[in-house]
């Protein structure tokens, strides 16, 4: 929802939203998806980073350190996979939800 809509109260449950609301929503849910899919991209290339730096290292401190920079990113990569996956679920029960009522219509 928007967060002028949040802000003052205005709260629909998924079933009041019009057509055209449900549209938006399924939108700015895409957006956020595409969002989450290019900062994965880009953790996992610095992971790859990081990873080829720490083969090429001799010294056991600085392998240590990129070691646990690539323990960061990881987890990272973790939570932004699990956001990824909520906005995936949300976007299929706003798609589907907005196509009963398209149908529904007719």
């Amino acid at each position: 929802m928007a967060l002028i809509d949040k802000i003052f109260g205005k709260t629909k449950t998924l079933s009041e939203l019009t057509t055209q609301e449900l549209r938006r929503e399924e939108i700015l849910i895409t957006k956020q998806r595409d969002r989450l899919f290019k900062k994965i991209e880009t953790i996992a290339a610095a992971k790859q980073k990081i990873f080829q730096q720490g083969a090429s290292q001799k010294s056991p401190e600085l392998r240590k350190a990129l070691a646990q920079d690539f323990e960061l990113k990881t987890q990272e990569q973790l939570l932004t996979a699990r956001e990824l996956n909520l906005r995936s679920k949300e976007l299929l029960t706003v798609s589907r939800l907005r196509i009963v009522q398209e149908n529904r219509g007719k």
